[in-house]
């Protein structure tokens, strides 16, 4: 039985249920765990439903919220301390970071580099995020590393070189899908509901501004289209002023959402739009094909390497006349977007689970 510390200090979002999911899988497989985790996480609940589990370790440290929460960050805190002790007699073989953290540091710094590995989900910061002390210790976390892994193939080497790591010590795991269907629900393919979906955090490198203007194209030859944009984030005003615009077919949800709703945004949609201007992978294409939808996305980063094997469609990234008739085509023949809906869930059953994503990491280590 290999002995794993997980840690994983962030509070929302994405790397929180990847985090979690990663873990269930490994206790599945008998591996024992020693977790570190934000006592404000977003699902920390179903963090502390995994305690039935015999050969599992929860701890729960604080975090921050605001600036002046993260500059007390830096200052030593005994429940820190208390609990890199408890993980120093527990005689972790690694420590394995699902998705770096900035408070992750204050972990690893006191282990040995050589049982450290970490997933690296952004090569570089993404365009809108480059704050220089986040990047510092970003970096930091990833130099401290011994192995790294990736998400997509066509990163392996340019993670290589940039830390110089062995080849053999970097390691291609595909993001797992997030599953938000109930336990007895299952994808419906007999409706076409001429709904595309935008879901995920709002931010400048997703793009927002050339799919808003890619869907007012497509209107002209789809005027029933409809569009929902879900998920946190700014908005410019250039986007703005085409949402008000077409206040009667966007519906746009600008707040985290519960897993609840998310399967509803999915199941009364009929495809999912990722128009990013820069990405190395995308933890919502997992998602959607999960959801049993296919996927039209820019052809950036890694993207094309998640995307095509599922069924989905890779377009110019940063061109919305592209996007425009790739929506048009799929529409054009609604049946083809039933079929590859339909082949997007099979793959996900196929190629992104947890257990696989679990076994790879386990071999790996």
């Amino acid at each position: 039985m290999k002995r794993i510390a997980i840690v994983y200090l962030g509070r929302k979002g994405g790397g929180a249920t990847y985090s979690l999911e990663i873990t269930k899988a490994l206790l599945k497989k008998n591996i024992e765990i020693f977790t570190i985790i934000s006592e404000d996480i977003e699902n920390r609940q179903q963090w502390e439903n995994l305690t039935e589990y015999k050969n599992y370790t929860l701890r729960c440290l604080p975090t921050y919220s605001s600036k002046i929460g993260f500059l007390k960050s830096f200052f030593p805190n005994k429940k820190y301390k208390k609990c890199i002790q408890e993980l120093k007699g527990w005689s972790p073989e690694a420590i394995y970071i699902p998705m770096i953290t900035l408070n992750a540091r204050k972990i690893i710094s006191h282990f040995d580099s050589k049982i450290i590995v970490t997933t690296i989900h952004d090569i570089v910061p993404h365009p809108g995020e480059r704050n220089i002390l986040q990047y510092l210790i970003f970096e930091y976390i990833k130099k401290r590393s011994s192995k790294l892994i990736v998400l997509t193939e066509s990163f392996k080497n340019i993670v290589s070189q940039r830390y110089g790591v062995s080849i053999e010590n970097v390691c291609h795991i595909p993001h797992a899908g997030f599953c938000f269907n109930p336990p007895d629900a299952k994808p419906k393919y007999n409706e076409i509901f001429y709904s595309i979906l935008f879901f995920g955090r709002i931010t400048p490198y997703k793009g927002l501004s050339v799919l808003l203007t890619a869907f007012e194209l497509a209107k002209q030859t789809l005027p029933m289209l409809k569009l929902t944009i879900a998920g946190n984030g700014e908005i410019s005003e250039y986007e703005q002023n085409i949402i008000d615009r077409n206040r009667d077919c966007i519906n746009i949800i600008n707040q985290w959402l519960p897993e609840t709703e998310i399967y509803n945004l999915f199941s009364k949609s009929d495809l999912v739009v990722l128009p990013y201007i820069e990405a190395s992978q995308s933890g919502v294409a997992a998602a959607a094909f999960g959801a049993g939808r296919t996927i039209v996305a820019s052809d950036i980063g890694g993207l094309k390497e998640q995307v095509e094997p599922g069924g989905g469609i890779t377009v110019k990234p940063g061109s919305p006349e592209d996007l425009s008739s790739a929506i048009i085509n799929l529409y054009s023949n609604p049946n083809l977007i039933k079929d590859k809906n339909k082949q997007a869930l099979k793959y996900f059953e196929q190629a992104l689970t947890w257990e696989a994503s679990a076994q790879k990491l386990i071999e790996f280590l």
